[in-house]
């Protein structure tokens, strides 16, 4: 069950401002619900800090930029449960599916985004998770046990103090395949002779035949997986948590222009840099190297060698 705070922002907060851009009813229920599932199963663990930490280390990259200034809890929140949702399709150039002719702006991707920073900044996280029942479907939950590989990696990450860090890796629970993820068509694939990297899109759980290719490639020649960011990778958990479980099962990392992350050792960028929005921003990251880790350094400098 969700709670009184999330479905008044949902229903008195978030739809009309997705009636304001023009999206249509049955998309605007798709979006709701799927922000509705995603605020409801992080609130059902909350008070459990580790594993809350886990699941909004995956807003790190992005949040940090996010006004107005709160909490990275309640940024990472609304990165996680709302912007990491379909609402992506509204951003994105597959926008006529929502039945709107044009992707919404920047701007009013900012208003969605700062109007949900303020409203739950005026809001009890620990009052809202008591009234959280058990519920039917614990997304983050489900997901924390079907892929402990990465999720353990993401526990790691967001208690890291230092630069660096080793850790006991922990048991695989079941093989998985890229193939888990349904086939679709087009993505763009960019790289040289020594490192390959894709631009992937937004929230659909679907794979591509250059993505797939590239990961096992990945994992045949143990080459890392690069991209700039979480989001840059994808915006839905499932698939990140599958490509990061896969890489980390067949013994290579999954790297960004913050965290390099292999199966029992990280590596992270102490001041984190803004996602890149599209690829020149994206490169000038990975120029970025000053004060990284050997490996991590190493990575990011073929990524702008290529």
């Amino acid at each position: 069950m969700s709670c009184k705070a999330i479905e008044s922002y949902l229903n008195n907060t978030l739809a009309p401002q997705l009636r304001g851009f023009g999206v249509d009813s049955a998309f605007i229920g798709r979006i709701i619900g799927t922000a509705r599932e995603q605020m409801t199963s992080c609130l059902y663990h909350w008070s459990d800090v580790r594993f809350r930490r886990a699941l909004l280390v995956i807003g790190s990259e992005e949040s940090h930029a996010y006004l107005p200034k709160a909490s990275d809890d309640i940024r990472n929140f609304v990165v996680v449960t709302i912007r990491n949702s379909d609402f992506e399709r509204i951003a994105s150039d597959n926008c006529a599916s929502a039945g709107i002719a044009q992707a919404i702006s920047p701007a009013d991707i900012k208003l969605v985004t700062s109007t949900a920073i303020t409203y739950f900044s005026k809001q009890s996280f620990t009052a809202m998770a008591r009234e959280i029942t058990p519920p039917d479907f614990d997304k983050y939950g489900d997901l924390a046990k079907k892929y402990p590989l990465a999720w353990r990696a993401l526990w790691e990450l967001a208690q890291m103090k230092s630069q660096s860090i080793e850790y006991d890796e922990p048991a695989v629970a079941a093989p998985v395949d890229i193939e888990m993820i349904p086939p679709r068509g087009e993505i763009t694939m960019m790289g040289s002779a020594n490192l390959q990297y894709v631009v992937a899109d937004g929230y659909s759980f679907s794979r591509d035949r250059e993505l797939t290719a590239t990961l096992q490639m990945s994992a045949k020649h143990r080459m890392p997986f690069a991209v700039d960011s979480f989001k840059a990778c994808t915006r839905n958990i499932e698939k990140l948590l599958i490509i990061m479980e896969y890489l980390l099962q067949n013994g290579t990392e999954f790297v960004t222009s913050n965290y390099m992350i292999a199966n029992g050792y990280l590596e992270r960028r102490i001041n984190l840099l803004k996602p890149g929005s599209d690829y020149k921003e994206m490169f000038r990251n990975w120029l970025q190297t000053e004060g990284l880790c050997p490996y991590h350094k190493r990575v990011l400098e073929a990524m702008s060698a290529g």
